[in-house]
């Protein structure tokens, strides 16, 4: 199958480019916002001002996007770690600790929804790698299936709230 012309052309152009010019383009991309570099004091001020932009949207998420961070702030202090300098690996363990504590999947994936929003705010204006480029939408739990001993409540300890598991409507006929 053969390419569309606009992209044949673009792609001719991009060949035609050497090393010098590519370095050029970063530098100039890389003066007009620039980046700073992250320390305690500038995640603090990030970590505000992603919060404060989150109020302005709406209410409830910035109570549960706030919530959420304090308590990763919380494991990652529990860790020794500090949570400006996380990996995809330091994730994948806060995560992991949550599957031990029965978190249910929806707290999982709105835990994932808050951290990934924040570290992907971060790394905008912020010498940050974010954790979770490539791993949003990932199964961090990859659960198994549920046992009679599960059908307690689950207090969830991100969000603080009691989730009873749901009755199946099903009935099996007899003959």
């Amino acid at each position: 199958m053969e390419k569309p012309v606009q992209i044949r052309k673009i792609t001719a152009r991009l060949e035609r480019l050497s090393l010098e010019d590519v370095s050029s383009i970063y530098n100039y991309i890389s003066n007009l916002h620039p980046l700073i570099p992250i320390n305690e004091e500038s995640y603090e001020k990030g970590k505000a001002d992603f919060l404060e932009e989150t109020k302005e949207k709406s209410k409830e998420t910035y109570r549960a996007y706030k919530r959420v961070i304090c308590q990763f702030e919380e494991s990652t202090k529990e860790r020794k770690e500090k949570p400006w300098e996380m990996t995809s690996e330091n994730i994948e363990i806060f995560f992991r600790n949550c599957n031990r504590k029965q978190v249910s999947q929806p707290v999982i994936k709105q835990t994932e929804a808050a951290l990934s929003s924040f570290y992907r705010y971060l790394s905008g204006k912020y010498q940050i790698e974010n954790p979770f480029d490539g791993k949003t939408g990932v199964n961090w739990l990859n659960p198994s299936p549920k046992t009679k001993n599960h059908e307690k409540p689950d207090i969830d300890p991100i969000f603080n709230k009691t989730s009873k598991p749901k009755k199946s409507n099903l009935t099996v006929a007899s003959d």
